[in-house]
């Protein structure tokens, strides 16, 4: 028990200097390869969508650990992790969306700046992804497998920064932001493909289920 939660913290740490790390040489690449004004827009992109996930996620990310922790029945984590599931696919489609849908008012109406919307756009698109990679995390971490997550979360990391400074390099600000919103979406692939793969060997289920009573005991937890 102690030796596997050292190792955890040993792995989440290296995870969080190897993200800090690729942090600072995407900032530099971006920084060299971007006018002020679009590393501006290509940052505005990120608030946009963390500020979106502030606003939508109704506390079910913490609410979602919450009810894993109180449960050991393999059958009850399953159906937990089935509507959790399918809560966090709804908020990620609802919420991006949504978002995709107010680009123009947001830019327009809320930034004074028409130009932005296409970046709001891109924001949504960016805001799935991390929708989907945090409702991963309380899987992993549900499963006590920080191991597994810190792995699987570095690869997306490093996909984040490949693409984010090609698509600068070939498309400027638009295709920083672009490149930096897939690189999301492979990096919540990889999460959820682990996440699956975990699941299985535990011998649990991770298969979507419609909303229930435990949706609402996680967004009341929350």
């Amino acid at each position: 028990m102690r030796r596997g939660l050292l190792v955890n913290t040993i792995a989440m740490a290296v995870v969080n200097v190897g993200q800090r790390t690729l942090g600072l040489v995407g900032t530099t690449a971006l920084a060299r390869l971007l006018e002020p004004a679009g590393l501006g827009a290509y940052a505005f992109t990120q608030s946009t969508s963390q500020s979106a996930w502030g606003l939508a996620r109704l506390g079910a990310d913490a609410g979602l650990h919450i009810s894993l922790a109180r449960t050991d029945e393999r059958t009850e984590t399953s159906a937990i992790l089935g509507e959790g599931a399918s809560l966090f696919l709804l908020l990620a489609v609802a919420g991006g969306g949504l978002l995709a849908a107010l680009a123009q008012p947001i830019a327009r109406e809320l930034y004074a700046a028409p130009y932005l919307a296409p970046f709001v756009t891109i924001a949504a698109v960016l805001f799935v992804g991390q929708t989907l990679a945090q409702g991963c995390y309380v899987g992993y971490a549900g499963l006590h497998s920080f191991t597994a997550y810190s792995r699987h979360l570095f690869v997306g990391a490093l996909a984040s920064l490949t693409l984010a400074v090609a698509g600068a390099a070939t498309g400027g600000t638009r295709g920083a932001a672009l490149g930096l919103a897939c690189g999301q979406a492979v990096g919540a692939l990889v999460l959820a493909a682990g996440l699956l793969a975990l699941a299985r060997r535990e011998g649990l289920s991770l298969r979507p289920r419609l909303p229930g009573r435990r949706t609402l005991s996680i967004l009341a937890l929350g």
